[in-house]
């Protein structure tokens, strides 16, 4: 911005995404962690092909206290999709204290109250081929975002 006149000009500026180095797990007063496994619990490690339907499973746990108003984002790494859970197998009910919302490009639950360990999941299947990097996921409570970890990331490649 260039400042013609005689009075004081301020700028704002701000940008958000997601960071193109991986940030160091952390957990404070929450835990969350995911993993990928076949239709059979087994892990998938690295390296899947394509058309493979996964399970994927968010575990969530406080750490300190009971926990209300809890976030969880899940981004999804390119080269997988989100099964519509109506088609597929695997994917649970959630509790009626938890909502989900599936995006193209992730999954964000809603906690009202977390007072244990919750384990959710649901399907993803392999769709592109290629190398792609795993975002890494995170949890806060949306009125206290002192509360929150980050966990996990990587990269698979989908052949």
């Amino acid at each position: 911005a260039l400042n013609r006149g005689s009075s004081r000009l301020f700028v704002s500026w701000s940008a958000e995404g997601i960071p193109l180095n991986k940030i160091k797990n952390r957990d404070n007063g929450i835990e969350v962690r995911s993993s990928l496994t076949d239709r059979k619990g087994k892990s998938v490690g690295q390296k899947i092909e394509r058309g493979t339907a996964l399970i994927s499973t968010i575990t969530i746990k406080p750490l300190a206290k009971n926990l209300r108003n809890v976030t969880v984002i899940i981004p999804l790494p390119a080269g997988l999709e989100i099964e519509n859970p109506r088609y597929s197998e695997g994917g649970e009910a959630l509790p009626p204290f938890v909502r989900s919302e599936a995006r193209d490009d992730r999954l964000l639950l809603y906690i009202d109250r977390l007072d244990k360990k919750l384990d959710w999941k649901f399907v993803l299947r392999a769709v592109t081929s290629g190398t792609f990097d795993v975002p890494q996921i995170s949890s806060e409570c949306m009125y206290d975002p002192a509360i929150s970890s980050v966990s996990g990331g990587g990269r698979i490649e989908i052949r």
